[in-house]
């Protein structure tokens, strides 16, 4: 049954749904005074009801959820909803001994704003046990019924917490482990979360706890450790205090070196990022790559080459069996053959080591001008090489 696009002033009761009234949906209402009036009451809800997308103002209880004896309200969820300005904004009144389960009470992305005359925006009483998820509210009170103990209300506060995971030049990471602990420590029985980023870096939204609070305590649950690692990466801990709606972005590091190279020379730290700050001029030989996992980057400068010497390379990857080099964003350019004073073999790239395996090269421009000349060359021994998005001139 749907309950919806109805508004109501009414002094009262204006919307009242009583035990044995169950699985409505209760959507897009607005109820309520322009000003505040203690008379008006906007909803009663028993058990049962989805309560979505509402307004409730002015009221002197926004909503009334169960009763003080009998059954209690249970499995009931507000979503997306107004209270603004009620004298009490959503009240909910469990017995003290229940006869029925009072679980399944949830408040979601709700906002429940307080005016100057409002007394609480949540009112438990009883054995009242909900939760509430990225909702914002300022005054709780926990009651125990009349003439009754204090009772065992308690309330879970969560926030919507998204996280993504990225390098440090802001692409997203994929496969990045991201483990969560609470306040109590980092240990493998207080795990929060222990999650998998997908190939846009982000997590599964998390609902992470702020605090429950009951008749006799409120305890805190934040700040949050968030351990992050990925194969290639240092580990990054991040401790964040979560008490609101929060988007977190995690940077790893990669465990290469970064470095700026400004002339030609021999590029021999393995794990490396070699990023050229300028474009750069050899007579014979600019680059020769010597040890693994050595990355070229010439952020589109220009190599200059060969202008004496035959038998050269704009880049080499010849004189070790070397692993995992990546060559990009380079503009390869061969000097004019009609100033050299010799003649012989040229190469853009030039790799011939036996076991040198697994050569990336892309987002390249090469541009070579004489007999003999190779854009790119791999000889026998070198494998499993991947090469794409090149421009080649011969």
């Amino acid at each position: 049954n749907n309950i919806s696009n109805n508004y109501g002033s009414s002094s009262g009761y204006n919307l009242h749904i009583g035990q044995g009234s169950e699985n409505h949906t209760i959507s897009h209402n607005i109820i309520g005074y322009s000003t505040q009036n203690s008379n008006n009451n906007g909803i009663t809800v028993i058990k049962y009801n989805l309560f979505t997308n509402n307004t409730i103002k002015n009221s002197g209880i926004g909503m009334a959820l169960g009763q003080p004896t009998g059954d209690s309200s249970y499995n009931i969820s507000i979503y997306n909803s107004i209270f603004d300005g009620n004298l009490i904004g959503i009240q909910i009144r469990i017995p003290d001994t229940p006869t029925k389960n009072d679980t399944g009470i949830l408040i979601v992305n709700t906002n429940i704003t307080s005016s100057s005359n409002t007394v609480e925006d949540i009112k438990l009483i009883g054995n009242a046990s909900i939760t509430v998820i990225n909702t914002n509210y300022s005054n709780l009170t926990l009651y125990g019924l009349s003439g009754a103990s204090k009772g065992l209300s308690e309330l879970i506060r969560k926030w919507y917490t998204n996280i993504n995971v990225q390098d440090t030049s802001n692409n997203n990471l994929n496969n990045a482990n991201v483990t969560s602990y609470n306040i109590t420590g980092n240990t493998s029985s207080n795990v929060f979360f222990s999650l998998l980023t997908n190939s846009s870096g982000d997590l599964i939204r998390q609902n992470i706890t702020e605090y429950i609070q009951n008749t006799t305590k409120k305890t805190y649950y934040t700040p949050y450790t968030f351990n992050t690692t990925l194969s290639g990466y240092y580990e990054n801990i991040t401790v964040k205090n979560i008490t609101s709606y929060t988007k977190l972005y995690i940077n790893l590091t990669s465990t290469s070196l970064v470095v700026s190279q400004t002339d030609c020379g021999n590029l021999s730290t393995a794990n490396t990022e070699y990023q050229l700050q300028n474009s750069v001029y050899n007579d014979g030989t600019c680059f020769i790559i010597t040890a693994d996992n050595i990355t070229l980057n010439c952020q589109g400068y220009v190599v200059n080459f060969s202008y004496l010497n035959t038998n050269t390379a704009g880049i080499n990857l010849t004189n070790n069996a070397i692993k995992n080099p990546i060559i990009k964003n380079c503009i390869l350019r061969q000097e004019n053959v009609s100033t050299r004073t010799t003649t012989g073999r040229v190469y853009g790239v030039y790799a011939s080591n036996d076991n040198t395996t697994n050569i990336t090269i892309f987002n390249n421009t090469i541009f070579m001008v004489a007999n003999y000349s190779y854009g790119i060359a791999l000889r026998t021994g070198v494998d499993n090489s991947t090469i794409f998005n090149n421009t080649i001139t011969v």
